[in-house]
């Protein structure tokens, strides 16, 4: 505390035995404090490491948004768009066998499924998920068909 003198002529006092005690207890107190506090800087450093590693196998398993999905008819493979969203795009990939569970918007999103070399939307009279440029090559009878842009389609995993 500062009386008002200057420092030239503070008196320096001795230590008294009750003074040692004091700051001895004081010391002991801060040992489990100091020891917490380097646990707590510890977990922080090593936090965003943890975060960075959760995030991205969150992202490994993230859904891959659709342009709409489809169903493909028993006769002919004529596509009836089956989500609320989206639309049937012309060149747009067709995916079967996905999963939707744990996706945000299950109707426009999907998780995994079975890629098809060139099995794309064509318009010939209506449109058909097929491997050729004509229906002859559409897929039929498929009740759960997705609908993917290509830059969606190469980053389904």
């Amino acid at each position: 505390m500062n009386d008002g003198k200057s420092i030239e002529k503070t008196e320096v006092l001795p230590l008294t035995e009750s003074t040692t005690s004091s700051e001895a207890s004081l010391a002991d107190a801060q040992g489990p404090d100091l020891r917490r506090r380097r646990l707590i800087r510890g977990a922080a450093g090593i936090a965003p490491v943890v975060l960075t590693l959760r995030s991205g196998g969150l992202a490994a398993s993230s859904c891959t948004g659709v342009s709409a999905r489809a169903s493909a008819d028993n006769n002919d493979g004529l596509l009836t768009k089956t989500s609320t969203g989206g639309s049937i795009v012309v060149g747009d990939n067709c995916v079967t066998g996905y999963s939707q569970s744990g996706c945000p918007l299950p109707d426009l999103q999907i998780l995994g499924g079975t890629k098809t070399t060139n099995l794309k939307v064509i318009n010939d009279g209506g449109f058909y998920c097929s491997t050729t440029s004509s229906k002859s090559g559409a897929i039929k009878n498929e009740p759960s068909i997705a609908l993917l842009s290509i830059s969606a389609y190469n980053s389904l995993l």
